[in-house]
């Protein structure tokens, strides 16, 4: 029998809890072992749960247990999950963790401490939730020369951005209806502006290109400034608008990087994915393109991926991989991809555009043009644009199959 540790009771927690309880003969039969259930810490203990008798306020029931040897966290607080994870790998236990914050600020240091102590650090359920992505890209990719990810990575943002294509809404009216759902937080910015992107694609890069991606360093455009103007146009020209994560690796083995919103062309295999749902298109040099693709969020999808990582834990008895080391090497400027913008703008400047871009595309609204340039690097694109005196309303990347082959 495995004795394992959960650390936070919260909504993700109580899925484990449950998860367990619920799985309990086909999780014993896939590790080979009966995983128990023996602490639970939690802040605010309830008289009237059925597993009091495992909840606890003192996190020494938990490290001076020698019979735990599985700690599980599932809390948002860095700072304490920061002291959690240190003290649980310094003193021989594994860790599983679905805090991305943690694992993106201290990547290098916990992984190196988790080698040292001949431990795992797991992490699966810290990006999309539910969608197993982290442990193919260590293992079934792992003879690949991995080039490019990219992928919609917040629920909360691709839901809001479907209402405003599917209902019309303005950016503020799907925020609230998220909200309401309990999709968004109270303060949403992390999703809204792309923070929790950023970190999510951090961990993604560090794993595929086995070289730590400083998740501050990646440029983040969020969606507040789009606008139900921008999708319809976005449509009338063929093209969806998600907020995406993406990086790739360069001939000249540099690392390009960003979260903003692109319009991304229907065929795209990541077009469709619309409401709460993620997905992760990964590019290998062997296995070509490979989609990952189900709920990004979540307490049962969540569950499903933390104890995934128990169960490899007592399997495999596996030691910490991947293994981060500090490794810098800035990131290439962002406005350094090559390919078409999509420009709104007011219908009289239709005709500037089609000056300086002979073969751009262009779709109306209203009073709103739509307009695509032909490919270039962003950099110019954006100062041709500027130096013409044309009036823009927005300015967003477009896909372009050159980039992603690139």
């Amino acid at each position: 029998m495995k004795n394992i540790a959960l650390i936070g009771y919260g909504v993700v927690g109580h899925g484990v809890a449950d998860l367990l309880s619920k799985n309990a003969d086909i999780i014993a039969k896939r590790a080979g072992d009966q995983i128990r259930l023996k602490h639970i810490l939690t802040a605010r203990p309830r008289a009237d749960d059925p597993r009091q008798e495992l909840l606890t306020q003192n996190a020494d029931d938990i490290f001076g247990d020698c019979g735990v040897s599985v700690v599980v966290e599932c809390i948002n607080d860095l700072d304490a999950a920061y002291r959690y994870c240190r003290r649980s790998l310094s003193a021989g236990k594994h860790y599983v963790t679905s805090n991305k914050n943690l694992i993106a600020t201290y990547g290098v240091e916990l992984t190196e401490l988790a080698a040292r102590n001949s431990v795992a650090l797991m992490f699966e359920a810290s990006v999309a939730a539910g969608i197993p992505v982290l442990r193919p890209l260590c293992k079934c990719l792992s003879s690949n020369r991995v080039t490019g990810v990219m992928g919609i990575v917040n629920g909360t943002t691709n839901y809001i951005l479907t209402q405003m294509k599917r209902e019309g809404r303005a950016f503020d009216d799907a925020l609230r209806d998220a909200q309401r759902l309990g999709y968004a937080e109270t303060d949403p910015s992390a999703d809204v502006l792309g923070f929790d992107a950023c970190r999510k694609l951090a961990i993604l890069l560090s794993i595929a290109f086995d070289r730590y991606v400083r998740y501050k360093e990646i440029p983040a455009e969020g969606i507040t400034a789009v606008t139900s103007a921008d999708i319809t146009l976005a449509e009338r020209l063929g093209y969806s608008m998600k907020l995406i994560a993406m990086g790739r690796l360069t001939p000249s083995d540099r690392i390009y990087a960003r979260v903003s919103p692109l319009l991304i062309p229907h065929d795209h295999l990541l077009a469709s994915v619309d409401d709460v749902f993620n997905a992760v298109a990964v590019s290998a040099d062997t296995a070509g393109d490979v989609l990952f693709y189900g709920r990004g969020a979540g307490a049962e999808p969540s569950a499903s991926s933390i104890v995934g990582d128990v169960i490899d834990i007592v399997t495999s008895g596996r030691y910490n991989d991947p293994v981060w080391r500090e490794d810098y090497r800035p990131l290439l400027p962002a406005d350094e991809n090559v390919g078409p913008l999509f420009v709104r703008a007011s219908l009289p400047e239709r005709e500037k555009l089609l000056q300086l871009f002979p073969e751009g595309i262009a779709a109306a609204e209203g009073e709103n043009l739509g307009f695509i340039t032909t490919p270039g690097l962003e950099r110019k694109l954006r100062e041709d644009i500027q130096a013409a005196g044309i009036e823009t309303g927005a300015i967003w990347r477009v896909f372009s199959r050159a980039e992603d082959d690139a």
